[in-house]
C-alpha cells in the first residue's frame, strides 16, 4: 500500500514538473532552477557554519560530562550536515515548485521615475557642463559662534 502511494506521489510531482517546465520554457527554467538553488544553498550554508561556530565554542563544556569533546564534535557535526543537506534538498524543491513568473509591466511610478531623469552630455566644450555654485555667505568654522543668535559655538548648536 505504502509503495502503491509513494509511486502516484511521485508521477504526480513529476507531472507538476514538467507542466511548470512548459509553462515557463525549458531554457529559462533551468537558469531559475539553477539561481534558485544557488540561493538556498547559499542561505543554508550561511546558517550551518555560524551553528558550527556556535559547536565549536561550547563543545568543552561535554569534558565536564565525562564526554570526549572531539568525539562529540565530530557526531554532532556530522548529524548538523545531514540536517543541512535534507533542509537544502527540501527547500529547493518547495522553492522550484512555488515558483511564479510573471512578465515585466512598468508601473506608473517607475514611468515618471524615468521620465524624471535628466541626464546632462558634455561634448566637451564645456557649454553644457555645470559650473559649480558659490557661497553666497562666509562658512562658519566649528569654533565660531553659531549665526543663530544663542551665544553658543557652532559646533554645540547647529554643528551636530
Amino acid at each position: 500500500m505504502d509503495g502503491d502511494l509513494q509511486e502516484v506521489l511521485t508521477e504526480r510531482v513529476k507531472q507538476r514538473f514538467e507542466a511548470k517546465e512548459q509553462e515557463i520554457g525549458p531554457e529559462f527554467f533551468a537558469h531559475l532552477q539553477q539561481m534558485m538553488m544557488l540561493q538556498v544553498v547559499d542561505n543554508h550554508w550561511k546558517e550551518h557554519l555560524l551553528s558550527m561556530d556556535h559547536l565549536r565554542d561550547g563543545i568543552n563544556l561535554r569534558g565536564y560530562a565525562q564526554q570526549d569533546p572531539l568525539r562529540e564534535y565530530q557526531r554532532e557535526g556530522y548529524d548538523a550536515f545531514m540536517d543541512l543537506i535534507h533542509r537544502i534538498k527540501a527547500d529547493s524543491v518547495g522553492a522550484i515548485f512555488h515558483l511564479q513568473v510573471r512578465a515585466h509591466q512598468e508601473t506608473q511610478v517607475e514611468q515618471e521615475q524615468r521620465k524624471a531623469q535628466r541626464l546632462s552630455f558634455s561634448h566637451g566644450d564645456g557649454s553644457a557642463a555645470q559650473q559649480p555654485q558659490e557661497r553666497q555667505q562666509k562658512k562658519v568654522g566649528r569654533n565660531d559662534p553659531c549665526p543663530c543668535g544663542s551665544g553658543k559655538k557652532f559646533k554645540k548648536c547647529h554643528g551636530k
